[in-house]
């Protein structure tokens, strides 16, 4: 994608993203399924930015999970700082 359709992309983008923020912030907090996945980490992240520490993951444990993915999912989610 060159940047000029990536600039297009993002500008049709901002009324959708800013929807969503206000709908999560209106709601007050979030408790987000989290897969690790593409979806569930954007939301994920949008929701951390507009609730800070009032938005949460919740990971389920299930035996069809392998425990390598488990860690990595784990490890993926935390903190750097």
């Amino acid at each position: 994608m060159s940047p000029t359709q990536l600039e297009s992309l993002r500008r049709a983008s901002e009324p959708k993203l800013a929807r969503m923020k206000a709908e999560i912030s209106a709601c007050g907090s979030a408790l987000v399924a989290f897969s690790a996945g593409v979806d569930s980490t954007f939301v994920l992240a949008v929701a951390a930015e507009v609730l800070g520490p009032r938005a949460v993951a919740l990971t389920a444990h299930s035996p069809a999970v392998p425990e390598a993915e488990r860690i990595t999912l784990w490890a993926s989610t935390q903190n750097p700082n």
